[in-house]
């Protein structure tokens, strides 16, 4: 199993590269989504099965950001996530 700080390395390299709130984009220092992406990791982690589900990023970012997501706005950030961590 992967240590969490090279899983949270990795979620948030996809979250910066997504900049789903354009948050980087306008300028933010580059930790913007440090403490979404350790949140995120600790969502999967409890899950046991590593596996960053939609589900689990729209909870995360919904909670972080008060927006009103849909969890299959979050397919594709799961696949890439997932494809890094598992493949």
């Amino acid at each position: 199993m992967k240590k969490r700080e090279d899983i949270i390395a990795v979620v948030k390299s996809v979250l910066d590269k997504d900049d789903r709130m354009s948050l980087l984009g306008l300028g933010a220092p580059k930790d913007e989504y440090d403490g979404i992406a350790q949140a995120i990791v600790d969502l999967i982690m409890k899950t046991n099965n590593m596996i960053c589900t939609s589900e689990i990023l729209f909870n995360a970012f919904t909670e972080e950001f008060e927006e009103d997501f849909t969890k299959e706005e979050f397919d594709d950030i799961s696949i890439e996530i997932n494809s890094k961590l598992i493949g």
